[in-house]
């Protein structure tokens, strides 16, 4: 899929269900994997963020197709300033469509206009997720026993 045809639009809060919809589609393997789908958990925290960070679907031609939560952070105690990327999620049908690669161009067309680096998250049992950021060009910078810390620099 060309990136010309794949759009990003801001969330509205009658998009909060269809976003949830797709975290349970395409992460709730992921998560099964480490402490177990709690619906009501899950639930819980996705309003949570849904109110502090910046959701926007991802849409090409077929219509909605998923979403990207991110979020800006200045210098404080647990982030330094570095645009996040903490949420990448794509309903099944539109995996390994080229999409995901566009909103990574998308992305880091924004972290050069603000003069930042990208920082992001992986589930070590994602390794999906992991060998997508790392074709990317997104190096490791940090880990834990659970997850991989990444950062993309502009290198493209």
């Amino acid at each position: 899929m060309e990136a010309s045809t794949v759009r990003l639009r801001r969330a509205v809060l009658a998009d909060s269900e269809f976003i949830f919809d797709v975290r349970r589609q395409a992460f709730r393997q992921y998560i099964e994997l480490g402490e177990g789908w709690n619906e009501k958990r899950e639930l819980e925290q996705h309003v949570e963020r849904f109110k502090r960070q910046r959701f926007r679907v991802i849409t090409a031609d077929a219509g909605d197709v998923g979403y990207m939560a991110t979020a800006v952070y200045s210098a404080t105690t647990t982030f330094p300033p570095r645009l996040y990327l903490h949420q990448l999620m794509l309903l099944p049908a539109f995996q390994s469509k080229g999409i995901g690669s566009a909103c990574l161009r998308l992305l880091a067309d924004e972290a050069r206009l603000l003069g930042l680096p990208i920082r992001l998250r992986v589930l070590r049992v994602n390794t999906r997720a992991f060998a997508f950021y790392i074709a990317f060009g997104y190096e490791v910078i940090d880990e834990s026993d659970s997850h991989f810390t990444l950062e993309w620099r502009d290198s493209i």
